[in-house]
Formats: C-alpha cells, structure tokens, sequence
C-alpha cells in the first residue's frame, strides 16, 4: 500500500510520537536521560538535521497544500504547543530571564528569524494578490 507523501509524513509522525509517549510512561528518565541528552549535547548537527527535515517536510507539503494552509497549520501548532508549555511556567520563566540577557539573540537566531519573515511575507503576498 501506497502512501501519498503528506500521509507519509503524518504516519512517520503519529508512529515517533506514540513511541515517545510509551517511552515517557515506562521510563521518562530513559527518554529525557538518554534521547534528549544527546540530541542537547549536539545542538550544532541537531538544528541543522532538524532545519533540512523541515525543509523536505515543508517541500512535501507544498505538493499537497498551500503555503496558507500550512501557516494554518503553524498557527494551530504554535497554540497547541503554547498550551502544553504552559505547564512549565516555572521553568520557562528562568529561560525566558536568560534569552532576555543574551547580547546576541538577533544573531544567534538570525537564520530562524529569516526563514519565519519569509514564509511570513509568502504567506502574506499569497493572501494579497
């Protein structure tokens, strides 16, 4: 059975995050110990695995959608996610504290930064013409 790339996508999704729920309900300290500590003490090669992953994602979801529906989806996302770390205020609070004393963060973030303004401005151009 054939699937098309958008349910591809959604399957490979639906099958990691169940994993990673299982995970986290036998052994949380297994998932946040072992996976999330490599994936942190590699930031460089992770962010750049992760940004050329959404990028084939995003290119396979222009087969299907547009790029409205997929801001669409972003929007949804981006609430959801917000829901979610609302349980961390705490947490999030000492984070947000250290972002707000980084001299650099326009920097550090220049390359994520650009690629929001221009799926942004895409997505606005779309809406307008």
């Amino acid at each position: 059975m054939g699937y098309a790339p958008i349910e591809l996508i959604a399957l490979i999704f639906i099958v990691i995050s169940l994993i990673k729920i299982i995970i986290l309900l036998v052994n949380r300290d297994f998932w946040m110990g072992h996976i999330i500590k490599k994936i942190l003490n590699h930031p460089h090669a992770t962010g750049f695995i992760f940004l050329i992953l959404s990028l084939v994602v995003l290119w396979y979801l222009l087969l299907g959608l547009t790029i409205i529906q997929v801001i669409a989806v972003m929007a949804f996302t981006t609430l959801f996610m917000g829901f979610g770390m609302l349980l961390y205020v705490k947490p999030l609070e000492k984070i947000i504290k250290s972002i707000r004393k980084d001299k650099y963060l326009i920097k550090h973030g220049l390359v994520y930064i650009i690629l929001w303004i221009i799926i942004l401005l895409w997505g606005l151009k779309e809406i307008i013409l």
